[in-house]
């Protein structure tokens, strides 16, 4: 019985709550803005389009720092990339390869998180619980 309170607790906790249409918005610029310097970050080809990405990563941050900070600690509960730690790593630039690619990963494992977020919380009653590896992927 304790456990099953404690299991209705944490989901209080980490409840997103139902997704405003801005929310979704800024969930969908943290996915481009994620994705690309992800990608350019392996890719190496576009300068500008990193330094566009940084900037929308700003700018988000600027517009909606609570929502950020909902979905840091949401991230943290739930041992998924945390978006606010990860937007303060991007500011340096990786030294070799093998910090990009770890950074590349980071960013995508940022998106999936978003993804998910998304698609989980556009409902209208919707609730964290622990998620079924079989059905992560939406």
């Amino acid at each position: 019985m304790a456990a099953a309170a404690e299991q209705r607790r944490m989901s209080e906790e980490i409840a997103l709550g139902p997704l405003t249409h801005r929310e979704i918005e800024q969930l969908g610029r943290l996915v481009n803005a994620f994705g690309a310097m992800g990608q350019q970050v392996i890719a190496a080809t576009s300068a500008d389009m990193c330094q566009r990405a940084y900037e929308l990563l700003r700018k988000v941050r600027r517009q909606d720092e609570p929502f950020l900070k909902r979905l840091d600690k949401l991230a943290r509960l739930t041992n998924d990339e945390s978006p606010l730690q990860l937007m303060s790593d991007i500011k340096s630039t990786p030294g070799d390869v093998v910090e990009g690619l770890k950074l590349a990963r980071r960013c995508l494992g940022a998106c999936l998180f978003f993804g998910h977020c998304i698609v989980l919380y556009s409902r209208t009653e919707a609730t964290l619980a622990a998620p079924d590896v079989a059905k992560s992927w939406h």
